[in-house]
């Protein structure tokens, strides 16, 4: 082993200072934006700003040009707002799924007493009519169990349905909260509900 010399040793400092110092001495690489990805002047107002004050301007023209159809007004009048139907279809929704469920618990509970007819029946020895006549009802109760739960099924999906619209479109189940702090323009119509 040969000791070190100090012409060796600072060379090997030199060429190590090289080495790392090179990769900071290049020029930074540009760094390239999509064009798309602009957005511009960001005092400037977007398309769907200018849509939606479009929008907004359009119906408040046209809400003020048309008259309102009073008692009075002739029969080329239109009536100035249509009635919505959601509220309809959410209640009627809400009655089929009550009556599909009250009918489903009352069928399903007829059903389990004719079952326990039918063991009744086979342990204290009743006739084969008896019998038939117990399981012909209870499949008929079966049926109109299944029957039940279809249409308390079907008026629950309305009654979700018809309120996800309204929420959604800031109608007259929405709740008063969303309508004031839904986006702009989505409730700009005036809030008398």
């Amino acid at each position: 082993m040969h000791p070190r010399t100090p012409t060796s040793t600072s060379a090997l400092a030199a060429l190590l200072s090289l080495t790392c110092a090179c990769a900071s001495l290049q020029p930074a690489a540009q760094i390239h934006i999509d064009p798309r990805l602009n957005i511009g002047n960001m005092s400037e107002r977007n398309g769907f700003e200018l849509r939606t004050a479009a929008a907004l301007a359009a119906r408040a023209s046209a809400s003020s040009t048309t008259p309102n159809a009073g008692p009075n007004a002739g029969p080329d009048a239109a009536p100035s707002s249509r009635r919505p139907v959601t509220p309809i279809l959410f209640w009627l929704g809400i009655g089929l799924a009550a009556v599909g469920g009250v009918g489903t618990i009352g069928t399903a509970s007829a059903g389990f007493a004719t079952q326990r007819q039918i063991s009744n029946g086979y342990r204290d020895g009743a006739n084969v009519s008896d019998i038939h006549d117990l399981e012909d009802r209870g499949d008929k109760l079966n049926k109109a169990s299944i029957a039940g739960a279809a249409i308390a099924v079907i008026g629950a999906v309305l009654a979700i349905t018809s309120y996800g619209v309204d929420y959604t479109r800031c109608g007259p189940l929405a709740p008063k909260r969303r309508r004031a702090t839904a986006p702009p323009g989505r409730c700009a119509d005036a809030d008398d509900k």
